[in-house]
């Protein structure tokens, strides 16, 4: 199920920290860590969302939660894979939010999407990523909906821990 949220309302913020706690308890195993993935660029404004998110995330981040991307540190196209490798050997079964701006219609312009699923990044711009997933395909998705086509920078995989 997806659950859309106009980022103008004032209240999304707490509807999205409400149905996304309930989705996270009701599927996350005891014990499993979690990965909050930030994707984007920090040279494309349109496609910034995952990297601002993460830097500002990055100081409250408690143990058993892992912060990847951010401004300084972006996850994008050109350094995803390496980053879904080093997440396959570094940990067992995480379980991952990813956070990433999107194409979509127009209609969608400004919203949030929050869903259950695989992520495939890449795909409005005809890039070759692998979909994000574990062998559990338990990773929600958070996507606002932009309008854009990012640039890329050398590969980094930066892990904010506590």
């Amino acid at each position: 199920m997806l659950y859309y949220f106009d980022s103008n309302n004032p209240k999304a913020p707490a509807q999205i920290g409400h149905i996304l706690t309930n989705m996270v308890n009701d599927i996350i195993l005891p014990n499993q860590e979690i990965i909050i993935l930030c994707i984007g660029s920090d040279r494309s404004t349109g496609d910034s969302l995952g990297p601002v998110i993460g830097h500002k995330f990055k100081d409250f981040i408690s143990p058993g939660l892992y912060l990847l991307g951010d401004l300084s540190q972006p996850i994008h196209a050109a350094n995803l894979n390496h980053c879904i490798k080093s997440i396959q050997k570094t940990f067992d079964n995480p379980f991952i939010i990813a956070i990433d701006a999107s194409l979509g219609k127009e209609e969608h312009i400004g919203m949030i999407t929050l869903g259950k699923g695989p992520l495939k990044p890449g795909l409005g711009v005809k890039k070759d990523c692998l979909k994000l997933a574990t062998s559990t395909s338990q990773e929600l998705l958070i996507l606002p909906t932009t309008w854009s086509h990012p640039h890329f920078r050398q590969p980094v995989c930066p892990l904010y821990s506590r």
